[in-house]
C-alpha cells in the first residue's frame, strides 16, 4: 500500500460548559501545529505472598490525558475567562474575569460532582481539525477530538512579557474520564454504542455521533 500524507491542518480549540451544546462553545484559539496529546494509563499493584515483594497482578485504575496547545491566533478574553473561572458554581466562562481572583465557590470544589446534576459543573473541550472539514485530504482523518471533562493545568505567554502584546499563547489542559449522558452533545441526539438514558465514562472521542463538530461556531 502506498504511503499517504496525513495532515490535520489548523487545529481550532473550543471550550464549553457541561450544560452547553457545541453551538454555544467559546473559541479559545488556533494552534501553530497539531496539539501535543498523551494518555497515561493508571495501574495499581496487587500484592501477594506468592510473588514476594513483587506484585502478582495489576489492577486497572483508569486513564487521564494531558494536552499542550501553542496558539498563534487566540481570543485572549475567552482564554482568560476559561483559566480564571474554572470550577465556578456559575456558568461564568463567557463573563468578565479579573486575573488572579477566585471566588468562594471555586476553592475546594470538585471539577465533576460539585452539584446534584452531573452536567452542571465543569467544562468540556473540543479540538477541530480544519482540513478534515473543509478539505477532504484523507477520509480517515478525524474531524477532531472531544474531551468531556477538562481542567487547565498551565497558562502563559511566549515571545512576550507582562504588559506587552504576546505573539504566542501556551495552554496546558488535563482531561479525565467523565460521565456523559447519551444524546447530550451528539449528532441527531444519539451516542454511538449507547441507548437513551444510559451513562458511560468517556475520556475522549472522535466519533461525530458522540460530538457534532460541525455545529461548533466560527472562529473569532
Amino acid at each position: 500500500m502506498a504511503a499517504k500524507i496525513h495532515v490535520t491542518g489548523p487545529a481550532h480549540v473550543y471550550v464549553g460548559h457541561k450544560s452547553s451544546l457545541p453551538a454555544a462553545a467559546l473559541y479559545l484559539g488556533t494552534c501553530e501545529k497539531s496539539p501535543e496529546f498523551e494518555t497515561e494509563f493508571k495501574w495499581g499493584d496487587i500484592q501477594n505472598d506468592i510473588a514476594g515483594g513483587a506484585p502478582i497482578d495489576l489492577i486497572f485504575k483508569g486513564m487521564a490525558s494531558k494536552l499542550q496547545f501553542l496558539m498563534t491566533r487566540f481570543n485572549d478574553a475567552n482564554v482568560q475567562n476559561f483559566v480564571g473561572n474554572v470550577n465556578s458554581r456559575d456558568i461564568r466562562h463567557g463573563k468578565t474575569h479579573q486575573p488572579g481572583i477566585t471566588d468562594g465557590g471555586q476553592i475546594g470544589s470538585l471539577s465533576e460532582y460539585s452539584s446534584s446534576s452531573v452536567v452542571s459543573s465543569g467544562y468540556w473541550l473540543a479540538v477541530k481539525f480544519e482540513f478534515s472539514t473543509l478539505t477532504q485530504v484523507d477520509s480517515s482523518i478525524p474531524r477532531g477530538y472531544f474531551f468531556p471533562s477538562v481542567t487547565p493545568s498551565q497558562f502563559g505567554y511566549e515571545e512576550g512579557s507582562l504588559g506587552t502584546n504576546a505573539k504566542k499563547l501556551q495552554l496546558g489542559v488535563e482531561a479525565h474520564a467523565s460521565v456523559v449522558k447519551s444524546g447530550t452533545y451528539g449528532l441527531a441526539g444519539a451516542n454511538a454504542g449507547m441507548t437513551a438514558g444510559n451513562y458511560i465514562l468517556r475520556l475522549y472521542s472522535t466519533d461525530t455521533a458522540v460530538f457534532d463538530f460541525s455545529t461548533l461556531p466560527n472562529i473569532d
